[in-house]
Parts: structure tokens; C-alpha cells; sequence
């Protein structure tokens, strides 16, 4: 994550981040070099018709999603999963980041990949301010989206 200093939540807990020898980065350009590599070796190790999903925040993933476009992968969707806890909103200078990207992707576009619709939940909530509530779960996770009726 891309912060300086001591950063603390809303309720006052320290948000820690990560500081991680793998995630220390002196350059962009350095990020980008390594996630060329990891994606390349995810390109070379899946089946023909396999895919994969990437997840990240704002500070990856459009940069994962054009080096993936790059090599060739074929974006199958982009979901949103909705955090329940974000990294806080810590000056109030602009909206806060409560969701992640992920990316769900097939080597090519003529990969033959498996969705299996029926395991997917699927829920449509109706709100009384009009919104509409588009909730999907697969095993563990859930995501949502909320589109405003018109």
C-alpha cells in the first residue's frame, strides 16, 4: 500500500498494512517487472481451458489487469467484493476505498472454462429507498452490487 507514517482507523485502532520484504518495491517500474513474471508463470502452469481469478485494490490492479492484457489473457468478468472493514478514509480528501477488484480471467479467448451458474446464490433485494441489492455468493464469499432504480 502506497501510505507514509502512522495511520489509524476511524475507531482508533493502527492500521498496519503491509510491510513485508515481498511487498517492498523501490520503483514501479520494479513492481511491474515482477508482476510480468508471476503472470507469465500463471499463463505458462494453467490448462488450456483452465482460469484463475487476481484480486487487488487500487493500487494493483489496473496495473495487473494491462500487464495481463498484455500477455494475452481473455477477461472472462471483473467483480466487486465489498470490505466490510476498509482502510479508513484517514484525512477525509477523498472517498474511501471500500472495495477490491477481482479480475476472472482464461489464458485465450478460445479457453472452454467451467462456470457452474447453479452453485452461484444468487439474491435480489429490493430496498425502500429504491436501490436494488445484487448479492452473489460462491461457497464462502459473497459479493453485491447496488444499482439505483430508475
Amino acid at each position: 500500500m502506497r501510505t507514509e507514517g502512522k495511520l489509524e482507523r476511524v475507531e482508533g485502532t493502527v492500521f498496519a498494512g503491509c510491510d513485508d520484504e515481498w511487498d517492498g518495491f523501490s520503483s514501479l517500474s520494479e513492481y511491474n517487472d515482477f508482476t510480468y513474471v508471476w503472470l507469465k508463470e500463471c499463463k505458462r502452469v494453467l490448462k488450456k481451458n483452465g482460469s484463475f481469478w487476481v484480486v487487488g485494490s487500487m493500487q494493483c490492479i489496473y496495473t495487473v489487469g494491462s500487464i495481463m492484457q498484455e500477455l494475452g489473457f481473455w477477461f472472462i468478468n471483473d467483480v466487486i467484493w465489498h470490505k466490510k472493514n476498509p482502510t479508513p478514509n484517514f484525512k477525509g480528501t477523498r472517498l474511501n476505498n471500500s472495495h477490491e477488484t477481482l479480475i476472472w480471467a482464461t489464458k485465450d479467448k478460445y479457453s472452454k472454462y467451467t462456470f457452474n451458474y447453479k452453485m452461484v446464490g444468487l439474491h435480489l433485494h429490493m430496498t425502500a429507498k429504491n436501490l436494488i441489492i445484487l448479492i452473489f455468493t460462491v461457497g464462502q464469499l459473497c459479493f453485491w452490487a447496488v444499482n439505483v432504480k430508475r
